[in-house]
């Protein structure tokens, strides 16, 4: 019926197209077993290359002037795919189509990496509870709902051009505030969970990721009751504190 199914993969075949190389038209057994079988997402990036076009156009074989005028993967969108060499992504949709991982020597498709960021409020010291997200990569295109709060845990993407896509919803957020560190990578900080030496100092965040509390931080205590507070000392969720471990 026209399809070939290889594991996890459905390949539809075409006909022979007596202008191009048959043999290119869909990657082969070889190139497929040898490859990561699994999908991967990756962002079309525009960071080295500064091209002025909108994008880049797939290909109906791994041959960069055999693109196909009617798909356009566009700048800072993000495709799924098969890396099937050190050049090459197979692409399922339309039919099957490649697009090259390099133009002009230069990267232009990054593998994204999800990980786990906190949203950092301890060098900025500001005294909003939180920031917005934006809904593309332009500092004032805000979402007029959806924000994290200092000291949270977010799920994304850092795509290295100072935004950082949330895996959740496909929004952004900066990396970065008047140069400023905001969203940092959750390993910079201690996890209450790890075990730590007795005796020793370490640096921890103040995280709100779960207990999702209302107020803006933490009362500092004047001994280990949580009933003594201090009379002003207080930290910001988002802030972190440098302490040793009893």
């Amino acid at each position: 019926g026209g399809w070939v199914t290889l594991d996890d993969i459905t390949l539809q075949l075409r006909p022979h197209n007596p202008c191009t190389d048959e043999t290119e038209m869909l990657p082969s057994l070889e190139s497929l077993k040898s490859a990561t079988m699994a999908p991967a997402n990756y962002i079309l990036d525009n960071g080295y290359l500064r091209s002025t076009s909108s994008g880049v156009r797939h290909c109906r074989t791994r041959n960069l002037e055999d693109f196909d005028e009617r798909f356009l993967a566009e700048w800072g969108s993000v495709v799924t795919g098969v890396e099937i060499d050190a050049d090459w992504i197979w692409i399922s949709s339309y039919g099957g189509s490649y697009l090259p991982k390099k133009l002009r020597g230069l990267p232009i498709l990054l593998k994204e990496v999800e990980a786990d960021f906190v949203v950092d409020n301890s060098q900025l010291q500001t005294s909003t509870r939180g920031m917005k997200h934006r809904r593309s990569r332009l500092w004032d295109d805000l979402h007029p709902t959806d924000h994290s709060i200092w000291g949270t845990i977010v799920r994304g993407v850092d795509s290295g051009d100072g935004w950082v896509r949330i895996s959740a919803s496909g929004l952004f957020l900066p990396t970065h505030i008047k140069g400023v560190p905001v969203v940092v990578p959750n390993t910079s900080f201690n996890s209450s969970t790890a075990p730590c030496e007795i005796g020793s100092n370490h640096k921890f965040l103040l995280d709100n990721s779960r207990l999702k509390a209302m107020t803006k931080g933490m009362r500092h205590r004047n001994n280990k009751n949580l009933n003594d507070f201090h009379d002003t000392a207080h930290s910001l969720w988002g802030d972190s504190v440098i302490g040793l471990v009893l």
